[in-house]
Protein backbone atom coordinates (compact mmCIF):
# COMPACT_ATOMS: atom_id res chain seq x y z
CA UNK A 1 0.00 0.00 0.00
CA UNK A 2 1.19 3.53 -0.68
CA UNK A 3 2.58 5.76 2.03
CA UNK A 4 0.60 8.97 2.20
CA UNK A 5 -0.15 11.73 4.61
CA UNK A 6 -2.29 14.80 5.07
CA UNK A 7 -0.85 18.21 5.86
CA UNK A 8 -3.38 20.48 7.57
CA UNK A 9 -3.19 23.53 9.86
CA UNK A 10 -3.05 23.20 13.65
CA UNK A 11 -1.97 19.54 13.56
CA UNK A 12 1.36 17.82 13.11
CA UNK A 13 1.85 16.17 9.72
CA UNK A 14 0.45 12.63 9.54
CA UNK A 15 1.54 9.58 7.60
CA UNK A 16 -0.55 6.55 6.73
CA UNK A 17 1.48 3.37 6.58
CA UNK A 18 -0.23 0.07 5.80
CA UNK A 19 -3.62 1.61 6.58
CA UNK A 20 -2.67 3.09 9.96
CA UNK A 21 -2.63 6.89 10.36
CA UNK A 22 0.22 8.11 12.58
CA UNK A 23 1.05 11.64 13.71
CA UNK A 24 4.66 12.55 13.13
CA UNK A 25 6.61 13.62 16.22
CA UNK A 26 6.61 17.27 15.16
CA UNK A 27 4.92 20.41 16.44
CA UNK A 28 1.57 21.27 14.87
CA UNK A 29 1.81 23.40 11.73
CA UNK A 30 0.31 26.88 11.81
CA UNK A 31 -1.86 27.95 8.89
CA UNK A 32 1.03 30.09 7.68
CA UNK A 33 3.47 27.16 7.95
CA UNK A 34 1.07 24.92 6.01
CA UNK A 35 0.63 27.52 3.25
CA UNK A 36 4.38 28.07 2.92
CA UNK A 37 5.24 24.35 2.98
CA UNK A 38 2.70 23.41 0.33
CA UNK A 39 2.74 26.47 -1.97
CA UNK A 40 6.56 26.70 -2.04
CA UNK A 41 6.69 23.09 -3.31
CA UNK A 42 4.57 23.94 -6.39
CA UNK A 43 6.05 24.60 -9.81
CA UNK A 44 5.71 28.17 -11.12
CA UNK A 45 2.12 28.98 -12.06
CA UNK A 46 0.54 26.18 -10.04
CA UNK A 47 0.12 28.28 -6.88
CA UNK A 48 -1.82 30.82 -8.97
CA UNK A 49 -3.97 28.03 -10.42
CA UNK A 50 -4.68 26.75 -6.89
CA UNK A 51 -5.63 30.25 -5.70
CA UNK A 52 -7.97 30.60 -8.70
CA UNK A 53 -9.60 27.15 -8.47
CA UNK A 54 -9.40 26.42 -4.73
CA UNK A 55 -7.98 22.95 -5.41
CA UNK A 56 -5.15 21.37 -7.35
CA UNK A 57 -4.05 17.87 -8.34
CA UNK A 58 -0.48 17.59 -9.58
CA UNK A 59 2.74 15.66 -9.17
CA UNK A 60 5.98 16.66 -7.50
CA UNK A 61 9.43 15.21 -8.15
CA UNK A 62 12.13 15.47 -5.51
CA UNK A 63 15.28 14.63 -7.47
CA UNK A 64 17.04 11.56 -6.15
CA UNK A 65 14.31 10.88 -3.57
CA UNK A 66 10.85 10.14 -5.00
CA UNK A 67 7.88 11.34 -7.01
CA UNK A 68 4.65 12.31 -5.28
CA UNK A 69 1.02 12.93 -6.19
CA UNK A 70 -0.03 16.15 -4.51
CA UNK A 71 -3.64 17.12 -3.88
CA UNK A 72 -4.02 20.65 -2.51
CA UNK A 73 -7.41 21.83 -1.25
CA UNK A 74 -9.17 24.52 0.74
CA UNK A 75 -11.05 23.62 3.90
CA UNK A 76 -12.70 25.61 6.69
CA UNK A 77 -9.46 26.09 8.66
CA UNK A 78 -7.28 26.88 5.64
CA UNK A 79 -5.19 25.18 3.02
CA UNK A 80 -4.58 21.43 3.25
CA UNK A 81 -2.73 18.88 1.17
CA UNK A 82 -2.24 15.14 0.80
CA UNK A 83 0.96 13.61 -0.56
CA UNK A 84 1.18 10.10 -2.00
CA UNK A 85 4.46 8.47 -2.96
CA UNK A 86 4.53 7.23 -6.56
CA UNK A 87 6.74 4.15 -6.99
CA UNK A 88 9.61 4.67 -9.42
CA UNK A 89 8.94 1.23 -10.88
CA UNK A 90 5.46 0.08 -11.80
CA UNK A 91 4.79 -3.31 -10.19
CA UNK A 92 3.85 -6.21 -12.42
CA UNK A 93 0.23 -7.35 -12.08
CA UNK A 94 -0.07 -10.45 -9.97
CA UNK A 95 -1.32 -13.46 -11.86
Amino acid sequence: PPVRGPIVPERPPFVRIDGTMRAMKLDPLSGEDTDRLVLDALRPGLADRFRRDGELDTSYHLEGVARFRLNVFTQSDGLGAVLRIIPSEIPEPEE
